[in-house]
């Protein structure tokens, strides 16, 4: 997707406000209409008749959007279906919004741009993605407020053939590049630069900045494989912005995707400290076996989830598995690692 105007831009942005509010007051209007039912015994209850409603006048209202704005969403979110030749440069914008309604609401929130350039095999972009959410990955177990992601990105590509637009994963399964890929056949490498506002205690500075590195290749129509990580070990030379090595924030995924299903891993965790009192990471066989100290507000940050999505066009069905960090552990126990302690919740 390119845009080559910057009026472009604001095509989405001016009656957003007045068909959601239409939609949510439809919602609610459906909703209560059943108060005037004179029977009413084998009525289901009024929350769930309003969620059901919610959720029926918010996809309306997003599936309007994409048609009345058609190719300026990215069409990895499945939305849209126009795309710039593969050899064209330009701009591109993505959304994506997701809203569970429980005892509370949860959501989450995610706007990237980015500007792409290159040929017809060979290219790359570079990404600026805001994200706000209050529950999953990212966030402290236990506790629901709003946490922000910040990561710009810069990658390569290179590939042969034509092939079905399949998504670049960035920082993580909710990031995703304005630009899919487009090759039948192709590799990519990149890096990114991140900042989370719950590990950092919501406040900046350049120092708490994360790289990533991050990785993928693409096997025909069948398969897409991303990965991501904050090691320093080739092919992800990761670390901080000033070139130290982390072990804490987004410390990595993994993605295998296919146009039918995607599965996936990812893990967050706080801080850690070696029993020496060194920050992570650490490793050698001194530390083989043992764990990380963590206080309590770094240890509720440590999360990891695996992951199944089914995707069928614009619908798609999440189910997210959170438990130990099964594959960080794996990994640590390689490179004789501590390993963190994954609350239960």
């Amino acid at each position: 997707m390119d845009i080559n105007k910057n009026k472009s831009f604001n095509l989405i942005i001016p009656n957003m406000d007045k068909t959601l509010d239409l939609a949510i007051a439809r919602s609610i209007e459906h909703s209560f209409s059943f108060v005037n039912i004179e029977n009413q015994v084998n009525l289901p209850p009024i929350r769930q008749v309003f969620e059901n409603n919610l959720r029926d006048g918010f996809g309306s209202w997003i599936r309007n959007l994409s048609r009345s704005n058609e190719g300026l969403i990215s069409p990895s979110l499945g939305i849209g279906n126009t795309y710039p030749p593969i050899s064209r440069s330009g701009f591109g914008f993505t959304v994506g919004i997701k809203i569970k309604l429980d005892y509370k609401i949860r959501f989450n929130f995610d706007m990237g741009m980015g500007y792409s350039v290159g040929g017809e095999n060979f290219g790359g972009a570079s990404t600026l993605h805001f994200s706000m959410y209050n529950h999953g990955l990212g966030t402290r177990a236990r506790e629901k407020r709003m946490v922000y992601d910040v990561t710009a990105s810069a990658y390569i590509i290179g590939g042969g053939g034509d092939g079905i637009p399949m998504p670049n994963y960035l920082l993580n399964y909710n990031t995703l590049s304005p630009f899919p890929d487009r090759h039948k056949w192709s590799a990519m490498w990149g890096q990114m630069l991140t900042w989370n506002s719950e590990l950092n205690h919501r406040s900046f500075s350049i120092k708490d900045i994360q790289r990533q590195g991050l990785f993928g290749f693409r096997l025909g129509n069948i398969i897409k494989f991303s990965t991501n990580n904050d090691a320093t070990i080739l092919p992800y030379l990761g670390g901080r912005f000033l070139r130290e090595k982390t072990d804490n924030g987004w410390t990595g995924g993994l993605i295998l995707y296919t146009p039918l299903f995607e599965i996936g891993y990812q893990s967050f965790t706080g801080t850690g400290i070696a029993f020496d009192g060194k920050i992570a990471p650490v490793g050698g066989t001194d530390y083989k076996g043992t764990y990380y100290h963590q206080d309590s507000y770094n240890e509720s940050l440590n999360k990891a989830s695996s992951y199944l999505r089914f995707n069928n066009g614009f619908n798609s069905l999440t189910l997210d598995f959170f438990g130990d960090g099964w594959f960080q552990n794996w990994i640590h126990k390689i490179y004789k690692n501590p390993k963190f302690i994954y609350p239960h919740f």
